[in-house]
């Protein structure tokens, strides 16, 4: 498949400040269509498009700042890049800064923030924070402790495939948390 010819005109695009076209050049040198793989020149064109507010080109900043992935790791920028797309409603950075509150990575520990942004792509349907959400309640973190409410978010997760989700249900059947024993 020929990659030159999109990305000539991603490139027309990119250069006059088309968020979108700067973040499909990024794409292009991540994956290595059309051009060497460049993780320095990924992160400089997903940062050109962060900087225009597209959100999936703020979680990628996030994300390549959290692994060190062309930059230099810094995790402090990755969560205030995770956040300007978490606020803009993604689902996957959600979770993510879900899992940073939950596990003191560079804030300070909260299970009831943490509980929040789970529940905020939870309710959008993405399924790991479905389960996260069963989980916070099966275990009274950061919200009361709830096994029906486990049980009903366990089984949104576990309905899509969520493998976590299933064993979940499986050991709540199992010992009769919230539900009848089997």
């Amino acid at each position: 498949q020929d990659h030159e010819k999109p990305l000539e005109w991603f490139l027309k695009a990119a250069h006059q400040q088309n968020a979108l076209c700067q973040n499909f050049v990024g794409l292009m040198y991540e994956n290595g269509y059309g051009v060497e793989q460049n993780s320095e020149k990924e992160f400089e064109w997903f940062l050109k498009a962060a900087a225009l507010n597209l959100p999936t080109a703020q979680m990628k900043i996030g994300f390549m700042y959290g692994n060190g992935c062309g930059v230099e790791q810094n995790y402090e920028k990755a969560f205030e890049w995770c956040m300007k797309a978490a606020e803009h409603g993604l689902p996957a950075v959600q979770t993510k800064i879900g899992l940073m509150y939950e596990y003191g990575c560079v804030v300070e520990q909260n299970h009831e923030k943490a509980f929040e942004w789970y529940m905020k792509a939870a309710e959008q349907g993405f399924y790991k924070a479905q389960m996260k959400i069963g989980k916070a309640y099966f275990l009274g973190r950061g919200v009361e402790l709830n096994y029906l409410e486990a049980i009903k978010w366990y089984k949104k997760a576990a309905k899509r495939g969520n493998y976590e989700a299933q064993g979940h249900l499986g050991t709540m059947y199992a010992d009769g948390d919230g539900i009848q024993k089997d």
